[in-house]
């Protein structure tokens, strides 16, 4: 066989294999090109991660949180995403401080974390009571009878459990007193959308105002006993299907109890 044949046979066979080498670098060049801008546009959500709730349980924040793990959505819903869910974790007044970012753990993969990280409020609230049964420090002043204070104390637990729920005891002794206690669980069930609260109330007081003369209110005080007793209790049952609605049912006992000695004393004109 000619040498010149085969010569011309192997360079015909080099750039053969030349040209599908380049032909096949340039397709996988274009796809990754293709896949580049697909993950620049589109993501999938992979896990979300929670930081910095020491108290709060991690079902009450993603309760809040508008996406969920193997989602798939664009770059920039997933932005808006992300900030609105901020808005409603910060919204729960559980939180001082909420940070949402997102990373890409590879960069071949359309795949997204997401990292959430709150700093929690401090929730048990005592406050002390020390009231003036007059109308002000000034009239108050002019007896300075101490007898006349109410005084006690308030404990508002938010948060409790963890679970969002609120705990409220208030405790009043002296010239007025109080007893109340309320109590809200917003999730009942497990997909959270079925709540309960209840109150009850007690309040006992030795002046009550009956009518206005002139611009000034005129009371009635009891010398034996209180003037004026209520009572009063409600339940409350909560439907939350969404994150922006919610609907209430309310049952409500109120029962007010007035001396006799203020309809027999008091001159009642009509």
């Amino acid at each position: 066989m000619n040498p010149r044949v085969i010569k011309y046979g192997l360079t015909i066979k080099t750039l053969c294999l030349a040209l599908f080498i380049f032909s096949m670098t340039g397709s996988i060049a274009q796809q990754g090109a293709i896949g580049g801008e697909i993950r620049k546009i589109y993501a999938r959500i992979g896990t979300i991660s929670l930081s910095g709730n020491k108290i709060t349980r991690d079902q009450i924040i993603l309760r809040e949180i508008v996406f969920r793990p193997g989602e798939y959505m664009r770059i920039d819903s997933l932005d808006s995403l992300m900030d609105r869910s901020r808005e409603n974790l910060m919204n729960t007044s559980l939180f001082n401080f909420v940070d949402i970012d997102k990373n890409f753990p590879d960069s071949d993969s359309l795949r997204v974390n997401i990292s959430v990280k709150v700093t929690e409020r401090w929730y048990i609230w005592p406050t002390p009571i020390l009231k003036l049964s007059d109308r002000n420090f000034n009239v108050w002043w002019q007896t300075k009878d101490f007898s006349r204070l109410s005084y006690g104390f308030n404990i508002d637990w938010r948060n409790f459990r963890g679970r969002k729920e609120s705990l409220l005891l208030r405790l009043q002794w002296g010239y007025n007193r109080v007893i109340q206690l309320h109590y809200l669980a917003p999730y009942l069930n497990r997909k959270k959308t079925l709540g309960m609260s209840f109150d009850f109330g007690y309040l006992r007081q030795r002046e009550t105002a009956y009518e206005t003369m002139f611009n000034k209110q005129e009371f009635f005080k009891e010398t034996d006993g209180y003037a004026r007793k209520d009572y009063y209790a409600y339940g409350q049952f909560l439907i939350r299907r969404n994150i922006y609605n919610t609907h209430q049912l309310e049952l409500r006992y109120d029962r007010h109890h007035f001396s006799d000695s203020l309809f027999t004393s008091v001159k009642w004109q009509f």
